[in-house]
């Protein structure tokens, strides 16, 4: 996961498909129409500049659905949205013979702090909140026998010892070094829990 651990509304039910990945099965042509629209530039800049005359307390251009997440609660319909959807795809992965580890990474903002100027109009308003759900999230899901690995405090703190950008400036992906730092954090996560040998 990325952006946010908070999952806003129920989610679909996935299933593994004949090639191994996880698809939805309840998938409608209006839901094709919208993927087909979403890849169109007039329509996801027509999108944005709705949001700015109408913010929906969404952040927009993360590439998936999410909101600014506000004070954990264990009650919150995003936390339980999150916990029942993970609890979903972990029945679903033990099925087919998988163990599911749950990886979240933030988006640029939270670790370049100069990002945050061209996120706000985006929905972004308290990356410290956000830092501190989606630990608290982590943690939750830890307390339910979920493995989660919560990249943020690695990606900080590379970012802090060195100038080099782990984000593209101006995309939400990883540079080359970003790549290096999110993955040697996951191998070394798996490899103290013992999932990597599992």
């Amino acid at each position: 996961m990325y952006g946010s651990l908070a999952i806003p509304v129920k989610q679909a039910r996935l299933q593994v498909d004949a090639e191994g990945y996880l698809s939805r099965t309840d998938t409608t042509r209006a839901d094709a129409l919208r993927a087909v629209l979403k890849k169109s530039a007039l329509v996801f800049y027509g999108w944005i500049l709705s949001l700015r005359f109408a913010p929906s307390g969404a952040v927009a251009g993360a590439g998936r659905e999410q909101a600014q997440a506000a004070e954990f609660r264990d009650d919150a319909p995003e936390v339980l949205h999150t916990l029942d959807h993970f609890a979903a795809l972990r029945a679903e992965v033990a099925k087919n013979g998988g163990r599911l580890v749950v990886t979240y990474f933030p988006l640029s903002y939270v670790v370049h702090p100069q990002d945050e100027a061209r996120w706000r109009h985006l929905g972004v308003t308290n990356v410290a909140a956000q830092i501190t759900f989606d630990d608290a999230m982590c943690g939750a899901l830890r307390a339910r026998g979920f493995e989660c690995v919560n990249g943020t405090q690695t990606l900080l703190d590379a970012a802090r010892a060195s100038d080099e950008r782990l984000y593209y400036w101006l995309d939400i992906h990883w540079t080359a070094r970003g790549n290096e730092i999110a993955a040697a954090h996951v191998a070394d996560s798996l490899s103290a829990s013992g999932s990597a040998t599992r």
